[in-house]
């Protein structure tokens, strides 16, 4: 091999090298680029997860107050049951009132009835006389 050959394989080897070497540092580039696109998703990701976070902790609490709500609720159930039930003894009682106020009345009636009777028996006793 002669020198120029020598120096032609030299120069090729260089340039492959060379071309290799500009592959290598785009490739490089392009993944320097890709990881910082992913270390941006990542953050953007963490973010989410926050935000998760915080919703999860905001239904958490309604979570909470509904707990709360349905506890009063129940609760003013019952009273109102009891009411209910202080009504219903009201009613019997005012049934039972309304009964003996009735029987008064039919009595009430009945001495009226007799008396209108006896006054109708004493003038006829006195037209008589």
């Amino acid at each position: 091999m002669t020198v120029q050959e020598n120096e032609m394989i030299q120069n090729t080897e260089k340039k492959s090298l060379i071309s290799m070497l500009q592959s290598a540092e785009e490739t490089f580039k392009l993944l320097r680029q890709q990881q910082d696109q992913l270390l941006k998703q990542e953050v953007l990701l963490a973010e989410k997860d926050v935000e998760l976070a915080k919703v999860k902790s905001a239904l958490a609490e309604k979570t909470m107050e509904l707990a709360k709500v349905r506890t009063l609720l129940a609760d003013k159930d019952m009273e109102l049951v009891k009411a209910k039930a202080g009504l219903s003894e009201k009613d019997t009682a005012l049934f039972g009132a309304k009964a003996a106020l009735a029987e008064k009345d039919a009595r009430i009636a009945a001495l009226v009835s007799e008396s209108e009777k006896w006054k109708q028996s004493s003038t006829l006793t006195r037209f008589f006389q």
